[in-house]
């Protein structure tokens, strides 16, 4: 690979990185500091649907995959800057994926088509940025 393409990359890397982090850690802090209220909320979003008895659990689920995500795409980027290998970002870009898949499926439980329909844009660029850091 030219020095040029590997800057290029490494430089998509880093941004994606960033993205993710900043996503997720945001969402997954939210969920913690207000943990009270987005239970309820989650909870109160599956009421007529299959999953109306595991909102509760499926929030824990999705609250420990989103920190997990941010938190390793964030160390991803560290690794990146100090030269070390982007297996992390990797890591943190994979968890970003199930993250989303698990707010599409939920989002497609609850027939909330709409949702569901935006959240396809975040998996698109989760899928492209686990393809792009894999290089």
């Amino acid at each position: 690979m030219m020095q040029g393409q590997f800057e290029f990359y490494h430089y998509l890397k880093i941004f994606a990185g960033i993205v993710f982090s900043v996503l997720f850690l945001q969402s997954g802090f939210d969920k913690v500091i207000d943990f009270k209220g987005n239970r309820a909320w989650i909870t109160s979003y599956f009421k007529e649907s299959p999953l109306k008895n595991m909102g509760g659990m499926l929030f824990i689920v999705l609250m420990i995959t989103e920190l997990s995500a941010g938190i390793c795409s964030f160390l991803g980027v560290i690794m990146l800057f100090t030269g070390k290998l982007d297996w992390m970002l990797q890591l943190g870009i994979a968890l970003s994926s199930l993250a989303l898949l698990f707010v599409f499926t939920g989002q497609r439980i609850a027939k909330d088509y709409t949702s569901a329909a935006n959240t396809i844009a975040y998996l698109a660029a989760a899928m492209l940025a686990w393809f792009i850091v894999s290089k």
